[in-house]
C-alpha cells in the first residue's frame, strides 16, 4: 500500500487554491507551499498579496513560493520586504527583471545595506546596464577627502571595525505550517545548495536553506559613507569600461598628505591633486558616454568633492592658504 506524503495528503485534502482564500495563517502558508510544489503559476496573483501579511511565516511561505515559481513581483508588493535580511529575498525577486526594476534597485543602494547586499544590487543592475541607473549613480556620487598638512612627521592610525551582531530570523510559529525557508544572497559562489541570481558580469549566487528557530545570519556592519563612496566609484569605473584598481582610475584615497614647505609649496601641491582627480573622472565620464550610459547632459550633474583641511603642523606662523577646491574649474571671464 503506498504512503502518502504529508504534502501529498495536504494537497489531497484541500488544493493549494482553496488554500489561499482562507483567513487562516497556516492555510495560506500551505496554499503558496502546495502552489509552488505543482508549478501552479496561475496562482501568483493570489499568493503576492501574501508578502505584506502580517504573520511573518506567510510571508516567508509566500516568498519561498514566489521564487520557486519565477514570479516577477511588483515593486509595491515588496515594501515589506526592504529592511534586514529579508531583502535578500526581494532583491532574487527583483532579478528575475533588472531592466524594468533598474531605477527601483537603484533607489535601494540609499537604504541601510551590507557589504553582501551593495553588492548584489550593483551586479543585477551591471548585468544588463541601464542609462538611468548609471546617470543616478553618477549624480550621488561625492568624493570627501582630508588633506592633512604635516611638519617633519606624522602619526595616524586605523580603528578596528567592530562587527554588529547577528541579525537573527524571525520568530515563526511553525506548528501547522508547512515546510520554511529563508533566502540569503550568498558571500561566495562555492559550495553547495547554491543558486544562480546572475552570470554576467560578475556571477552572484544565493541560498535557499531549511528554516530553523535559532538560525540566524551574521550581519555585517552597515556601509559607511565612505564604504559607499568608493564602491559607487568602483562600478562607475567598470561601467566605463575601466579596471578600478589601476592606478589612473582608482579612487584617490581619503587622506592626502601634504608636507609643508610654504604657501607656494601648499598651492603646487592642491593643484597637483585637483588635476589628478579631474584626470580620472574625466576618463570615467568619457567611457561612460561613448558607451550610451551617459549622456552629455546627464555628466554635468556631479560629482562632487568636499575637502577638509587638517592643519598637524606643530609652527602654526605662516597660514595655510585657500583653496578653491571646486572640481570644475572657475571659467575666465569673457572680454
Amino acid at each position: 500500500m503506498a504512503v502518502l506524503t504529508v504534502t501529498a495528503a495536504y494537497a489531497m485534502a484541500q488544493p493549494a487554491a482553496e488554500r489561499l482564500k482562507s483567513a487562516e495563517p497556516s492555510e495560506l502558508a500551505w496554499g503558496a507551499y502546495l502552489a509552488a510544489e505543482g508549478q501552479q503559476k496561475e496562482l501568483i496573483p493570489s499568493i503576492l498579496p501574501l508578502l505584506k501579511h502580517a504573520n511573518s511565516g506567510v510571508r516567508l511561505a509566500a516568498v519561498d513560493a514566489l521564487i520557486r515559481l519565477d514570479a516577477d513581483a511588483r515593486e509595491e508588493d515588496l515594501t515589506e520586504l526592504l529592511d534586514g535580511y529579508w531583502l535578500d529575498s526581494a532583491l532574487i525577486l527583483l532579478a528575475r527583471n533588472p531592466t524594468k526594476h533598474a531605477v527601483f534597485l537603484a533607489t535601494l543602494l540609499d537604504h541601510p545595506l551590507d557589504l553582501r547586499q551593495w553588492n548584489a544590487i550593483n551586479d543585477i543592475l551591471m548585468s544588463t546596464p541601464t542609462p538611468g541607473y548609471t546617470a543616478l549613480l553618477w549624480k550621488d556620487l561625492s568624493l570627501k577627502l582630508r588633506v592633512a598638512v604635516i611638519g617633519s612627521s606624522s602619526v595616524g592610525g586605523i580603528a578596528d571595525g567592530i562587527p554588529s551582531p547577528p541579525s537573527f530570523a524571525p520568530p515563526i510559529e511553525l506548528v501547522g505550517f508547512p515546510p520554511q525557508f529563508l533566502y540569503v544572497i550568498a558571500d561566495s559562489t562555492q559550495g553547495n545548495g547554491l543558486f544562480t541570481l546572475v552570470e554576467h558580469p560578475k556571477v552572484v549566487k544565493y541560498r535557499r536553506m531549511p528554516y530553523q528557530p535559532a538560525y540566524y545570519v551574521w550581519s555585517e556592519p552597515d556601509l559607511s559613507g565612505e564604504a559607499r563612496r568608493q564602491l559607487r566609484w568602483n562600478c562607475l569605473a567598470m561601467l566605463a569600461g575601466l579596471d578600478p584598481s589601476d592606478l589612473g582610475s582608482k579612487i584617490p584615497d581619503q587622506t592626502q598628505y601634504f608636507r609643508w614647505n610654504g604657501p607656494q609649496k601648499f598651492r603646487s601641491d592642491a593643484a597637483n591633486l585637483l588635476a589628478t582627480i579631474r584626470a580620472r573622472i574625466a576618463a570615467i565620464r568619457q567611457g561612460l558616454i561613448s558607451r550610451g550610459l551617459l549622456t552629455q547632459e546627464e555628466s554635468r550633474i556631479g560629482p562632487k568633492l568636499d575637502v577638509e583641511v587638517d592643519d598637524q603642523r606643530f609652527d602654526r606662523g605662516v597660514s595655510i592658504p585657500p583653496i578653491d577646491w571646486r572640481l570644475d574649474p572657475p571659467q575666465a571671464p569673457k572680454k
